[in-house]
């Protein structure tokens, strides 16, 4: 009889049994360690960069910055979730919003999706918050229109009757002069109308909410009742005068009668202007301006308790040379530098003031601007330095003699200044007319360069842009260059830089000059290195034999192209313009006798007076060879690059905002170029890279652990 050998079985079972509660342990093991890692890394997170560049890393600049931060920052990203365009740029906007998180925590930052209800969106939390951070200027500006809007009804009501005061006086008059009258009479009751229309406008606006936050649209109320109180203050005035006149030929009795009514216009007239001067003089409502700006485009808004800075959406993407033909790789991601400036700009007590230096006939900082006048084209810019905290004042040199006091905004003298010159309408620019003669023009452009000459004898830190000057051409010296000359700085105002190029129809020429590339041992042209700038019109800037004490240095160098020349007789070309070529039979040809030639061309500089001992701020000086080149059109001229709306010119808005940083003595705001970085700031992962990754954490890692179990059963059989 033979015996069987006893059975394994029970023991292979017991082996699988046990080979899979382990496997089986180690992937719930594996699996919790996940979970875990995931729930500390949404906590406490660290990244390690091993690019050669940094280029996931906050600049050393940026990091000694924001740990000198003693007030909480707010940075708000306010986008269209559902532009195609912009989801495809949220990825590096993300990322770089979580260095600036990470790195410091003062900082919070909010999103806030604009394509949703702006109630449920974060919207109206954000206007909350700067509301109630604002609550003294938001009270004084709504007393204010409340008064306005009081006085306002209350001076239509009484209108009627001092019109009908006036109406009846008319007898004392003579038939001509009561037809006259008449006339006016009818005038006045027409404003009488558009003043009850305007207060009730302006009474809406003074309770203008935002998502459930009201904050006063005082400028929209000014807007109302400026031109109807104006009008009224005037025509009255006019009448005053007038009935005044009219005394001398009349008898005793009507004399008495025409000299009361002559009293009711000059009342009337005080009351218009009384009801107006206290809105005149309101600052502009920052929380006003950055509700608006999130309400009507995507930006980035920076709020501290000491106000709020705005940064447009679209700079955060400067083209560089992706536009006119370059390779999209070469775009340039700065978001790290311009919210690093703005940030820094909030930690300022002291904000500089600009003031702009003219010889217009009207106010460069009027609310309602005529749509062809000099001030309509700068009032984006205006409004772009009011957002960045910086107020904006003027002196009209051919109004006012001596230079404003600044005392209402700048107290305690503490506050840096700037002053920016601004030429004339360009001789060349026939966009829109000035209304100036020639004779006109020579006074005003006198007038200005001794403001300009005052200003420098006074040590000031000023901003001088130039116009190409019809004067050198007659012989005569150019005011404002000869100003300059003290500083080194030779301006050649007399010729214009053309550039004559190849075109379809023969030869074209451009009145512009574009530029990429700047000095980088120059702060400012460090500042624009790598960022397309744009001068119409420009001429070119000679630095002279040294001064002493006096440092000058170029910013922007152009090389010569050989199609580029200074062409003395520009005047042909009045009304040429600085955006579209201009084709034959007008081209020009280069007079080697006449016109200028050289190797490189220099388009702006800067100059610095070095005293020695001296603690206070030193005095600065930038020129830049071009009249129009901060207008707004340049400063957002736009164009698309990938489906993305880009700007065209970013290294104009950047070389205005490093130049009145520099001149106020706030170099640490002047931005360093983004060429710093050889490719892209911060690379979003592409849709291939984002599906590997889902799968390797899906399937690749049980199948890791699979395998590794496989291999253990065996090699231990």
């Amino acid at each position: 009889m033979t015996t069987r050998p006893p059975s394994n079985s029970g023991d292979s079972f017991f082996r699988r049994t046990r080979y899979a509660v382990t496997s089986i342990v180690i992937l719930a093991t594996i699996f919790a360690s996940a979970l875990i890692a995931t729930s500390i890394a949404e906590r406490r997170s660290f990244r390690i960069d091993l690019t050669s560049t940094r280029e996931h890393t906050l600049s050393q600049r940026t990091r000694g910055m924001l740990s000198q931060l003693d007030e909480p920052i707010e940075i708000v990203v306010n986008a269209d979730m559902n532009d195609p365009a912009t989801r495809a740029s949220l990825p590096p906007v993300q990322d770089l919003m979580d260095l600036f998180g990470a790195a410091s925590d003062k900082i919070t930052v909010t999103w806030i999706d604009i394509a949703k209800d702006p109630a449920t969106n974060g919207f109206a939390q954000v206007i909350q918050r700067l509301a109630s951070g604002a609550q003294t200027p938001i009270a004084q500006h709504t007393r204010a229109l409340e008064a306005a809007v009081t006085q306002s009804r209350a001076l239509a009501t009484e209108l009627q009757a001092t019109i009908n005061e006036l109406d009846s006086g008319k007898a004392n008059l003579s038939s001509a002069s009561a037809a006259e009258w008449q006339r006016a009479i009818v005038a006045w009751r027409v404003q009488q109308d558009a003043l009850i229309r305007a207060a009730d406008e302006a009474a809406a606006a003074s309770q203008t909410a935002f998502s459930g936050t009201v904050i006063p649209e005082s400028d929209r109320a000014i807007a109302a009742l400026e031109p109807v109180l104006t009008a009224l203050s005037s025509s009255m005035s006019q009448a005053a005068q007038w009935l005044d006149q009219q005394t001398a030929d009349a008898p005793p009795d009507a004399a008495r009668r025409i000299t009361t009514m002559t009293v009711a216009c000059e009342e009337t007239r005080d009351r218009a202007a009384a009801i107006f001067d206290p809105l005149d003089q309101l600052k502009p409502l920052e929380p006003l301006l950055v509700a608006r700006l999130l309400q009507r485009q995507q930006a980035i808004v920076v709020f501290s308790p000491r106000g709020a800075t705005a940064i447009n959406f679209e700079s955060m993407f400067p083209p560089n040379a992706a536009i006119e033909g370059a390779t999209s790789a070469a775009a340039l991601f700065v978001g790290e530098e311009l919210v690093a400036t703005a940030i820094g700009s909030m930690n300022i007590e002291d904000n500089p003031i600009v003031v702009l230096v003219h010889a217009y006939p009207a106010s460069m900082l009027e609310r309602s601007p005529a749509p062809d006048s000099p001030a309509i084209r700068i009032a984006g810019m205006i409004e772009s330095l009011q957002l960045r905290r910086v107020d904006v004042a003027e002196w009209r040199v051919t109004h006012d003699a001596l230079r404003p006091t600044l005392f209402d905004i700048n107290p305690q003298n503490a506050r840096p200044v700037v002053w920016m010159v601004l030429p004339l309408q360009p001789a060349a620019d026939q966009r829109s007319a000035t209304g100036m003669a020639s004779a006109e023009r020579a006074m005003a452009t006198d007038r200005l360069a001794r403001a300009l000459g005052e200003l420098l004898d006074s040590s000031e830190s000023v901003l001088v842009s130039l116009e190409p000057s019809e004067l050198p051409v007659i012989g005569e010296p150019d005011p404002i260059a000869e100003t300059l000359e003290r500083f080194a700085i030779k301006a050649d105002t007399g010729r214009m830089l053309v550039d004559v190029r190849d075109a379809s129809q023969g030869k074209a020429l451009l009145a512009y000059q574009t530029s990429r590339s700047a000095n980088t041992d120059n702060p400012i042209g460090a500042s624009i290195n790598g960022l397309a700038l744009q001068l119409p019109w420009a001429t070119p800037i000679t630095i002279t034999a040294a001064q002493p004490n006096i440092t000058t240095s170029p910013i922007v160098t152009t090389p010569n192209n050989a199609t580029t020349w200074g062409e003395s007789q520009w005047r042909i070309w009045r009304g040429a313009s600085p955006i579209s070529p201009v084709l034959p039979p007008m081209t020009p040809t280069l007079d080697p006798d006449r016109d200028a030639v050289a190797d490189n061309w220099t388009l702006a500089v800067s100059a610095q007076v070095n005293k020695i001992g001296s603690t206070g701020r030193m005095q600065r000086l930038i020129v830049v060879g071009s009249p129009v080149w901060f207008e707004d059109y340049y400063l957002n001229a736009a164009a698309a690059v990938e489906g993305r709306r880009v700007l065209a010119y970013p290294a104009n808005a950047a070389l205005l905002e490093s130049s009145i940083a520099w001149l106020a003595g706030q170099d640490q705001l002047v931005a360093p170029s983004p060429r710093v970085r050889d490719i892209a700031r911060i690379k979003p992962l592409s849709k291939s890279q984002l599906t590997a990754i889902r799968w390797a954490l899906a399937a690749g890692l049980p199948a890791l652990v699979l395998i590794t179990g496989i291999g253990v059963r065996v090699l231990r059989g």
